[in-house]
């Protein structure tokens, strides 16, 4: 029901398509159909994602500062953050001030912000350990769905590996149900090398 097929590439000939041609003009109900069906298999932002390929939006990455903390609070406090981190949970004020003078101020932490033309659209942590490097990112609220996770991540790594030649290997713990952010980081080049199994008793 989602075509109408006409044969062989080899057997079709013009009498054929004509033929199908009128069928299809006659039955209006069966091309509504047809255009219903095939529409349950696209999510109608194909066009977009030709756009963003073909002109990629340039993300530039800076280090945070000490007057991102407020938005960085209200970024990761921001329901559709919490859903997709392991603290789910409300961050109170002080501890994500004395989170945030700790982090700027560790040399073996990076706290980046991802920009397109100066609009902020996520922030990137890696916590860096002698060869390795565990990353943790999310989008600014608002910037979900535009494809922007892979490119951030490969930004980062890039600016990583720049600033910090030694770091061998990057790593990333992702929820199981986090399937978004699975998919941005297969995008960008990681896979899957082991499983973590925890079991919450109290």
């Amino acid at each position: 029901g989602y075509l109408l097929y006409l044969g062989k590439n080899a057997d079709v000939v013009p009498t054929m398509l004509s033929k199908y041609v009128d069928v299809a003009i006659s039955n209006p109900y069966l091309l509504r159909s047809i255009s219903k069906k095939n529409l349950s298999l696209v999510d109608g932002h194909g066009f977009e994602r030709i756009i963003k390929h073909l002109m990629p939006d340039t993300i530039e990455l800076r280090l945070a500062t000490k007057s991102d903390c407020k938005n960085i609070y209200l970024w990761r406090n921001a329901e559709e953050t919490r859903k997709v981190s392991f603290v789910s949970a409300l961050i109170s004020w002080e501890e994500h001030t004395n989170w945030f003078e700790v982090t700027l101020n560790d040399p073996n932490k990076v706290l980046l912000i991802g920009e397109i033309e100066r609009d902020p659209i996520g922030v990137i942590r890696y916590d860096i350990n002698n060869e390795s490097a565990r990353i943790s990112v999310y989008l600014v609220p608002g910037k979900y769905g535009h494809g922007y996770g892979p490119k951030l991540i490969e930004s980062g790594n890039r600016w990583l590996l720049h600033v910090h030649p030694k770091i061998k290997t990057v790593c990333a713990e992702i929820l199981k149900t986090n399937i978004a952010s699975i998919k941005a980081f297969d995008e960008a080049g990681f896979k899957e090398y082991s499983t973590i199994l925890r079991n919450r008793v109290n």
